[in-house]
């Protein structure tokens, strides 16, 4: 709360003494001390004697003039995002191009000198001054906690936000800002170590120009200057419109100079000169940004160690990555870099700089670099540079001998890709030791002409040694693939060149190229002069269109070589070598994977190849020891054995195997047969067990298929399309005991398993006529393929027997009215015929006598009923209310009292 001194906002003198102290919760409010709005009025005083009194204070809604302010220790301002408007008055003059480093020369507007202070959802339009004064001002000897967020900094000289401590601090937030149209932005700057915990965050800059992001120390602490800032951030700014200034000196969007453990990370730059500095840093990662349209360098490095670029695009820079010199042309060792899942595209470059070929990586002479990982980068239509990747050795200058050379250098699995012809023919020009290039893609569909500067270079992947620093040692060009489709024009073009050597001495010793595979319409395939001796070239395919394969000295140790092409066919023309090989690019099934050459010569003698990893042969049996794909084949070629194995199960194991033939002389021509010359004929048998199955025909009336087990009472045939009960019908035949009649033949689908399944209809034939069938709702029908979908059993044409039998349960019986007072009935019979007993009560009458009710109902219709009259009496009977449930039987005539009358009764179905 404000102090008992008379303010002019907060604290007024009383009539009778002593002060009136306003009580408020929150901010205070600068319109309680009556400022005045509009540019003209100067509000200084009262906003200083707001500052002194309270802690917090919110600036209202408005324009409101200001000269230069010293805010408080623990103080914050703020106002209303985008509608409080401090606007600097046009009396302050700062110095004339005032030096940054120097930071007396600096004019500071609003001078915050002190911790703690926050600076939020301001507006600071600096447009009313015509001299270069700095918005906000940072300068002690430490300064810790300064908050600066949703501000927005306007038309500014002098950097918009200028920190400089002497002495170590922690804690500097700039975010959610706007900074438009400044000379500069952000400097943060010292003379001491030490200083941490920086966080520049979601801002937005827009036509700014200078080092707009700067973390710069004033070179003057020591020469390996790591530790001036540590645990530092810049993500996700936006960078846009930057006023770059000439040539590849011209400002930094964002630099990071003497940063230990930083990120810089989500930012996006558009415009500018050199888009990302990261300069006598370590441990460094610089991840996701997105920058386009700079005149020199995505990113500008100079001694680093322990700095990733991971996953960056980079659009339309002349350099992706390029580390410049070291101070003092001191030979400095910038070790331990990850370059790796980047996306190179363009250059923006309109024609060829001779002075300054770029590289979309590139070092210079007197950097040497220890320990780099280049890898999983994509490289696109880089035009107009001199190579993708130019890592030089270290020396100060071209002639003269440094102490070291680069060394541990890996490029591997990238991708580089050009359909343009202003795009480099290098790829890769590498200088040093222990140096790695595998498993990369260069893809170029482009034509070739060394007409042009651009393209004056002699091979895509080229590792140059100089005399002045002695031979490179262990370089490793291996496993990958070279893929030219354009034309070739003039010039020696070739995939890999080892160059300069140079009267006698050998200037790269154990040089290996290995595994490398060269498609198209190179002028040479490898190419070196070297003669050291310890040059191997091993294994690499080499196209035919290659002009020259090998361009090699005398002392390069190259081993046999395989081509390797495509066709549909062996060769009939051309020159091959032993073991050169034709790839089938028309495959089928049951064709040959392709050919090889056994017989060098024009054309050679060339033989088929069987599926690569499916063809085996061997002595002995391959169970337990040979290891193949499910479907290899295993020859065992031991004299007089002529045994086939066939992989069934087990992938990739040595298990699995499956004998499919032993036999001394089989015969498999025109119509197969299996004969035999002893044994009771074929068995079938499972691996591992006793007994099986035997097929044999002993004379030429019977064929048998029988099992040997006498164990097994069961046998079954099945024919179907997968080995399971639910997708085959068959035979089976169970035994009983031996000569008891208790053995049973069962035909159809003898065993099921899913309940939703069934194979459908079981028909007998003879003479190619359907003489009955079995449906799949299990009714018979003869004579007939029409189902009814009602009866069990049904018959077309005549029927012949000598006895007709009616079963099932027997229908139930109820008297009828006619059949009087207390009256009993009785049934004997089944649906199908009958007698029906009805003794009479007391006084019956003509009508119903008894109803009939069928034990299950009929499907459809009613059937026909006939019914006799009363047996051994002169009372007639008739039939009425007909049903499918079931019938009644009735008279016209009233029958006697206490009387037995039994009617006879056969029904039809219709």
């Amino acid at each position: 709360m404000p102090s008992g001194t008379p303010d002019g906002g907060c604290v007024f003198p009383a009539s009778g003494g002593g002060v009136w102290v306003r009580q408020f919760r929150g901010p205070a409010r600068f319109e309680w001390w009556a400022p005045v709005a509009g540019d003209g009025a100067d509000n200084t005083a009262l906003l200083v004697s707001a500052l002194t009194s309270v802690k917090s204070l919110n600036v209202p809604e408005g324009r409101f003039c200001f000269r230069q302010i010293t805010i408080p220790r623990g103080c914050r301002i703020g106002g209303v995002a985008g509608k409080t408007t401090l606007v600097l008055h046009p009396g302050v003059v700062g110095q004339s191009s005032p030096n940054l480093e120097q930071p007396d020369q600096v004019t500071g507007w609003l001078n915050a000198s002190q911790d703690s202070i926050t600076i939020e959802n301001l507006t600071l339009d600096l447009s009313l001054n015509t001299t270069p004064v700095s918005a906000i001002k940072s300068y002690s000897t430490s300064v810790n906690s300064l908050v600066i967020d949703h501000v927005n900094f306007k038309n500014g000289i002098n950097p918009f936000v200028y920190h400089w401590t002497s002495a170590p601090f922690s804690g500097l937030q700039i975010t959610f800002c706007k900074f438009l149209s400044g000379t500069n932005a952000i400097s943060v700057r010292g003379t001491s170590k030490g200083r941490s915990d920086v966080l520049v965050d979601h801002n937005k800059f827009d036509d700014c120009g200078g080092n707009i992001i700067g973390l710069e120390d004033n070179l003057n602490i020591n020469d390996l200057r790591f530790d001036v800032y540590f645990d530092c951030q810049v993500t996700n700014n936006t960078i846009v419109n930057c006023r770059a200034g000439a040539g590849a000196a011209g400002p930094i969007p964002i630099e990071y100079h003497g940063v230990t453990r930083g990120v810089v990370s989500g930012n996006t730059i558009n415009t500018g000169t050199r888009g990302i500095g990261i300069s006598t840093s370590q441990g460094i990662v610089v991840s996701k940004n997105v920058i386009t349209n700079q005149s020199a360098y995505a990113f500008e490095t100079s001694k680093i160690r322990g700095v990733s670029f991971l996953n960056n695009i980079s659009t339309n820079n002349p350099k992706f990555i390029a580390l410049t010199g070291a101070d003092g042309g001191v030979a400095f060792v910038n070790r331990d870099v990850l370059i790796q899942g980047n996306q190179v595209t363009g250059t923006g470059l309109s024609s060829w700089n001779a002075a300054d070929p770029p590289s979309a990586i590139q070092s210079t002479y007197n950097d040497v670099i220890e320990n780099w990982t280049i890898s999983n980068n994509k490289f696109v239509n880089l035009e107009f540079t001199e190579s993708v990747i130019m890592l030089r050795g270290a020396h100060v200058t071209p002639g003269v001998k440094s102490a070291a050379l680069s060394r541990k250098i890996f490029i591997t699995n990238n991708q580089f890709i050009s359909d343009s012809v202003m795009t480099p023919i290098q790829a890769i020009v590498v200088e040093g030791n222990q140096v790695y290039i595998e498993g990369n893609h260069f893809l170029r569909s482009a034509d070739y002409t060394s007409a042009t500067h651009y393209q004056s270079g002699g091979a895509v992947v080229s590792t140059t040694g100089y005399i002045s620093r002695g031979p490179l040692d262990d370089v490793n060009i291996n496993r990958n693939t070279f893929q030219f489709t354009g034309t070739r024009g003039s010039g020696a073009f070739s995939a890999v060149g080892q160059y300069l050597s140079f009267v006698g001495q050998s200037l790269c010793t154990n040089l290996s190229l290995r595994s490398n595979h060269i498609r198209g319409n190179y002028r040479y395939g490898i190419y070196t002069d070297e003669i050291d001796g310890k040059t191997f070239i091993d294994g690499n395919e080499i196209d035919a269109a290659v002009q020259t394969p090998y361009q090699l000295s005398p002392s390069v140790v190259l081993r046999q070589t395989l081509r390797s092409h495509d066709g549909t066919s062996a060769p009939t023309t051309g020159t091959w070598r032993l073991g050169d090989r034709v790839l089938n690019s028309n495959p089928a099934p049951g064709a040959v994977s392709g050919w090889v050459c056994i017989t060098a010569g024009t054309p050679g003698v060339w033989a088929d190849l069987s599926l690569a990893g499916y063809d085996y042969a061997g002595t002995g049996s391959p169970i337990g020891v040979i290891a193949a794909p499910v479907g290899a084949i295993y020859r065992d070629i031991t004299a007089g054995t002529g045994r086939f194995f066939y992989k069934g199960s087990g992938v990739t194991g040595n298990t699995g195997w499956r004998e499919m033939a032993q036999a001394v002389s089989p015969t498999l021509s025109g119509t197969v047969s299996f004969s035999h010359t002893d044994g009771i004929g074929v068995r079938f048998i499972t691996a591992g067990q006793a007994s099986g199955h035997w097929f044999q025909s002993s004379d030429p009336n019977e064929t048998f298929l029988y099992t040997t087990d006498a164990a097994q009472t069961r046998f079954e045939l099945k024919l179907g399309t997968a080995r399971s009960n639910d997708a085959t019908v068959g035979l089976r035949y169970i035994t009983g005991t031996l000569g008891g009649g208790t053995g049973v033949l069962s035909i159809g689908q003898a065993s099921k398993n899913l309940s939703g399944w069934t194979h459908g209809f079981t028909r007998l034939y003879n003479m190619g006529v359907i003489t009955m069938t079995t449906t799949p709702t299990n009714r018979v029908l003869i004579g007939t393929q029409t189902d009814n979908g009602r009866d069990i059993a049904q018959l077309a044409g005549s029927l012949s027997t000598s006895a007709v039998y009616g079963a099932g349960a027997a229908p139930t019986v109820a008297a009828g009215a006619g059949a009087g007072t207390g009256p009993t009935v009785s049934i004997v019979g089944t649906a199908t015929a009958g007698i029906i007993t009805v003794v009479t009560g007391s006084a019956p009458g003509a009508g119903t006598l008894a109803t009939l009710t069928f034990p299950t109902a009929y499907v459809t219709n009613a059937p026909i009923v006939v019914v006799s009259g009363a047996q051994g009496t002169s009372l007639p009977a008739f039939t009425t209310s007909e049903s499918t449930t079931g019938f009644s039987v009735a008279t016209t005539t009233a029958p006697s009292g206490s009387t037995t009358y039994r009617f006879s009764y056969i029904t039809i179905g219709r």
